[in-house]
């Protein structure tokens, strides 16, 4: 075996395991957890209503910006760029008015044949940006688009 292909073998090995074990995180979830739906570059928090082996239903949860933290701009991008973003935190709450959001499990084969797992937003292709989901509660704004 070349170096490239083994290169990329080990690579291939090594993020279908990542992408695998993101999807078995979410799957060990029940009703109350939290998950986050992405949303191209903005993310939103839901809450778990209900969990099937192939399907989860969750409500969006009321996010606030936590006391303290204020965006810091700078002179650049379409109006300005913030430099601050990746430190923003939220406290949240359930909000029985919160959209409703379904996500389901995909499955397919990486390069190799082994099968890879991952859970997305319902409508959304597999390998589409936008509509990933994770484990736990993330929102996130996207100051600088």
């Amino acid at each position: 075996m070349t170096n490239i292909a083994s290169f990329r073998a080990s690579y291939t090995a090594k993020r279908t395991a990542e992408i695998n074990a993101q999807a078995d995180a979410i799957s060990a979830l029940q009703p109350g957890d939290g998950i986050t739906v992405s949303l191209w570059t903005d993310a939103e928090a839901y809450t778990v209503l209900k969990v099937t082996p192939t399907r989860i239903t969750a409500r969006m949860d009321a996010a606030k910006l936590s006391e303290g933290w204020k965006p810091e701009f700078i002179v650049g991008g379409f109006a300005g760029h913030c430099v601050n973003q990746s430190e923003q935190t939220y406290d949240y709450q359930p909000d029985a008015n919160g959209a409703l959001v379904t996500v389901t499990l995909r499955r397919w084969k990486d390069e190799d044949g082994n099968e890879r797992r991952m859970w997305k937003q319902a409508g959304t292709g597999t390998r589409a940006q936008g509509g990933s989901v994770r484990a736990g509660r993330h929102k996130f704004h996207d100051y600088n688009f």
